[in-house]
């Protein structure tokens, strides 16, 4: 499971337009334990199959990401999102990017430099749209299980 959260910023006609966007891609039929060799390569190596997107802002191309939230886990494990949510918002004193490696899973949570504040405002804006991925994810599976 992959998920990707961002916070972007587009200029369109004069005005500044902002949205949060957000990918779930399953990885169904590939075994973890060769996926996980390089945890955080899976995404570019084998991105898997798109099966949910929030769309805050279209990704039409000339968006700049302002803050970013990813989770790598195994399409079984949606359970591990809050322990590696916990793990990021325990670190955000530090400087971006986060990334937590608890195998079988990570995360990585970045952004442009800013006040702390804003980094965990930021945050946490990016982890209702995770857990609105996850919540899709759990749904899923109550229907086919």
């Amino acid at each position: 499971m992959y998920i990707a959260v961002h916070r972007v910023q587009r200029e369109e006609d004069g005005d500044c337009r902002e949205g949060v966007n957000g990918f779930l891609h399953l990885h169904p039929g590939l075994a973890w334990p060769e996926l996980s060799s390089d945890i955080l390569s899976l995404p570019s190596r084998e991105p898997g199959e798109v099966r949910c997107r929030i769309l805050g802002l279209e990704p039409v191309g000339g968006n700049r990401v302002q803050c970013y939230l990813d989770l790598i886990l195994p399409d079984d494990r949606s359970d591990l999102i809050e322990p590696l949510i916990q793990r990021v918002r325990a670190e955000l004193q530090e400087t971006p990017p986060i990334v937590i490696i608890e195998q079988p899973g990570a995360a990585i949570f970045g952004c442009e430099l800013g006040s702390l504040k804003s980094r965990e405002a930021w945050f946490e804006a990016l982890v209702q749209n995770v857990r609105g991925l996850r919540h899709w994810v759990q749904g899923t599976r109550e229907r086919s299980g």
